[in-house]
């Protein structure tokens, strides 16, 4: 049992580190995605005006995303987001962004806003804390931040740089899946451990078992054939009396007889 049970756990070390490799593999697989799209050429027909290279290349871009951690009792987040809100109806900016809200009650959230923080090597100091593009910002107000707010988001979106929010997002997501198949190779391990302890204690709880009832039926026998013994001794002490009994009387018999004659 002791072979079987080491056998066991050789085979979990070893299959652990594979298993959980190749759950990173395939989340890693599954959550690539492609942040740039193929320009698309449109076909016009003669028109009376002709558009810019600028313009053209303008409207092939991509809207950056914006990410915004906040809290729903915090007046400056609600105030970014009222600007926020009236710059995305405004014909310029309007196109070039997209708002990702995190709620930083939630531990999720507040867990990438910490990792957020710390990737920008900065301190945190309350929220609201925005990433534009690439571009760390924290605290807001309209008269202060607003016309830097709109800089950013044109630099952004002209220079269309590599998004590393959505990278620590996806690395978080992985670490997170790889945590999990971790615990389930754990939890897996626990429960065959304890089906071969509880199979061991089992059967060796049989086997007492088995030995008490031979034990008690040895016992038992023993016990049958001290009584024997002892019916057989008392049969024959019987048997002795008897006998001795008899020779008794005999003598007395001949003793009376022999007293008739003399008489």
């Amino acid at each position: 049992m002791k072979k079987f049970l080491s056998i066991v756990l050789m085979i979990l070390l070893v299959m652990s580190p594979v298993m959980m490799v190749e759950a990173k593999t395939t989340t890693t697989s599954k959550t690539t995605t492609t942040t740039k799209k193929t320009t698309t050429k449109k076909s016009t027909k003669t028109t009376t005006t002709k558009k810019t290279t600028t313009e053209e290349a303008s409207e092939n871009k991509n809207p950056i995303n914006i990410y915004v951690f906040y809290s729903s009792t915090c007046p400056h987040c609600t105030e970014l987001h009222e600007f926020l809100s009236e710059l995305k109806e405004d014909k310029t900016y309007g196109k070039m962004f997209k708002v990702n809200d995190y709620e930083v009650s939630d531990s999720q959230n507040s867990d990438l806003m910490y990792e957020v923080v710390s990737h920008f090597k900065q301190t945190y100091s309350g929220v609201p804390i925005y990433v534009i593009g690439n571009q760390y910002m924290s605290g807001f107000a309209k008269d202060v931040h607003g016309d830097q707010v709109k800089e950013a988001i044109k630099k952004a979106y002209d220079e269309q740089p590599e998004d590393e929010v959505a990278k620590l997002i996806q690395e978080l997501g992985n670490k997170k899946d790889s945590n999990v198949v971790g615990y389930v190779v754990l939890a897996i391990a626990v429960v065959i451990i304890i089906g071969v302890i509880y199979s061991s204690s089992k059967n060796k709880y049989y086997d007492d078992e088995v030995d008490s009832a031979e034990e008690l039926d040895t016992k038992s026998s023993e016990v049958k054939n001290e009584k024997k013994t002892l019916e057989t001794k008392e049969v024959e002490s019987k048997k002795t009396d008897s006998k001795k009994t008899s020779s008794t009387t005999k003598k007395n018999s001949t003793k009376k007889k022999s007293t008739k004659k003399k008489a």
